[in-house]
């Protein structure tokens, strides 16, 4: 049957079917780049990256540590904290990302670091994206919504042909503060 302890000399450990080591051990392959449990050292940060990359299709899926949004990331090295993987990707492919900026995802693949389908805007740049591709829970798709988009498009037709806005709020069940930003269109304005 073999031997099915881990290859690395003192330890005693059951190496998993598949690899050499048993799962400490490989995990400290993955991590470090090497077997050895001596003092901590990363290996430098763009050849760590790669080792967490799979280019199977046209997005780079991230296989490392992915966040609680699905978001991959990965470890600047000691002392340094967390860093998303994309944005690593992009840093380490492109350049420098510019203070303040977000990436954009153009494939909406929070795991995908291919820097093909990154590109720097702003937080309002990123909204507007979304909301362009249907991902915003805006008007009546907001669960906490009250009122449906045929409600305020009834709202703005009656308002618009003289009624008064004060019926027109106690008619609907609305405060007459949100009928009037609803004809102002502060409120609800893509209906």
């Amino acid at each position: 049957m073999g031997d099915v302890t881990c290859a690395v000399p003192d330890c005693s450990k059951r190496r998993r079917k598949t690899v050499k080591w048993c799962s400490m051990h490989e995990a400290r392959l993955r991590r470090r780049g090497t077997l050895d449990d001596g003092p901590f050292s990363h290996a430098p940060l763009g050849e760590r990256f790669w080792r967490f990359v799979d280019r199977a299709d046209g997005c780079w899926w991230w296989q490392g540590s992915i966040n609680n949004k699905g978001y991959g990331q990965i470890g600047r090295g000691p002392g340094g904290g967390l860093a998303y993987a994309h944005r690593v990707s992009y840093e380490l492919h492109v350049g420098p990302i510019p203070a303040g900026m977000k990436l954009l995802h153009s494939c909406d693949n929070p795991a995908c670091v291919n820097p093909d389908h990154l590109s720097i805007g702003t937080q309002g740049d990123n909204m507007r994206d979304a909301a362009a591709k249907g991902r915003t829970l805006a008007n009546e798709r907001n669960p906490s919504a009250r009122f449906s988009n045929e409600t305020i498009r009834e709202v703005r037709r009656r308002v618009a042909a003289g009624e008064m806005q004060k019926a027109v709020a106690a008619d609907v069940g609305m405060s007459v503060d949100y009928v009037w930003r609803i004809v102002a269109q502060t409120s609800r304005r893509g209906i």
